[in-house]
């Protein structure tokens, strides 16, 4: 992106945003001022101004059908700006209302043009699972057979990952992480499950109070896998009691703030729903890194590149169910990752 039009977007869009609702209880909202700025900014002769605003009323929630037609009908045209296309796909899926001709382009070309077997393919497959598991992207891939080289358990996973799928009703998957899954999701939590894989995702939860948590985690202490107890101690409610509920398309400040820091659970969260970011932050989280992230997104749609070399899966308890993991196939076929 270049400098200029990077100015232009801080100037127009993130920084008004920030200092008009930064303390507002709807961030993702914005202001009817200035959507209707970002919208008048939208029909601009000046490619930058347009993109501007474009991405304004992109990354706000509950859009109008007025706004809706705008955004689709800018992206489904040439963009006239000096920018990258996964960093602009990566700019909408940051945001509230991605324009879903344009992501489902892109994921059904990139799978096609991109070769799977390095790092550019691994990037690809990242983003497909950010677009599937978007809180606003609607039903635009909703057959695995339009997408080459993904198998049908996969994307089964990563649907069942998307942080609006309520899974209350849904009998038990067979599928061990698809079922930790069922876990994390279900509206009620339920007792305290004996299988080890669906303790770790059942502790991942955010709706104990501090007492209820210490308790259950003690009682529990001697079937978790390693992965957890860095989990545990950095546990967002042992601070903060149970979050409070929220809205996965449109949430409320509270819930941004609950998930604010950099605790293993609240990154994984904030991977599970790029909305509990505030509107003016770009932040795609990633599975790198520390053992316990990269655990706690293998529930989460992670897509399990280099599981079998990664530090999380040295304990036996997770290193059985590896092979079981629905996206671990992909990593293995399309990523060049060998046993």
């Amino acid at each position: 992106m270049s400098i200029s039009l990077d100015d232009m977007l801080t100037e127009e869009v993130l920084g008004p945003w920030q200092e008009a609702c930064r303390r507002v209880f709807y961030p993702w909202m914005a202001t009817q001022n200035l959507r209707n700025k970002w919208m008048g900014m939208m029909e601009s002769d000046d490619p930058a101004t347009a993109f501007c605003g474009a991405i304004g009323i992109a990354r706000c929630a509950d859009l109008s059908s007025a706004e809706r037609r705008g955004i689709e009908k800018y992206f489904s045209g040439e963009l006239e700006v000096p920018i990258p296309p996964h960093v602009l796909l990566a700019i909408l899926l940051t945001g509230a209302s991605p324009p879903a001709n344009y992501v489902a382009g892109f994921a059904s070309y990139q799978l096609q043009t991109v070769p799977a077997r390095n790092e550019t393919g691994a990037k690809v497959w990242t983003m497909l699972s950010n677009i599937i598991r978007h809180p606003s992207v609607p039903d635009i891939l909703a057959s695995p057979s339009r997408i080459e080289g993904i198998t049908a358990d996969c994307f089964e996973y990563l649907r069942y990952a998307h942080p609006c799928l309520d899974c209350t009703f849904f009998p038990p998957h067979k599928n061990p992480w698809i079922r930790a899954l069922q876990i994390f999701k279900a509206k009620h939590r339920g007792d305290v499950p004996a299988d080890m894989l669906q303790r770790f995702a059942y502790f991942m939860r955010v709706d104990f109070s501090r007492e209820e948590f210490t308790r259950l985690t003690f009682a529990s202490q001697n079937n978790l896998p390693d992965p957890f107890f860095g989990v545990q101690l950095q546990h967002p409610v042992l601070r903060r009691g149970a979050c409070p509920s929220f809205s996965h398309t449109n949430p409320h400040r509270e819930a941004i703030d609950y998930f604010s820091t950099d605790e293993p659970v609240c990154h994984a969260w904030r991977y599970h729903n790029p909305l509990l970011n505030y509107p003016w932050v770009f932040e795609m989280v990633n599975d790198a890194g520390q053992s316990e992230l990269f655990a706690c997104l293998g529930l989460l749609g992670g897509l399990m590149i280099g599981a079998n070399n990664h530090p999380a899966f040295d304990c036996p308890a997770f290193r059985g169910v590896l092979p079981d993991h629905p996206a671990f196939a992909v990593s293995l076929a399309y990523l060049g990752v060998t046993l």
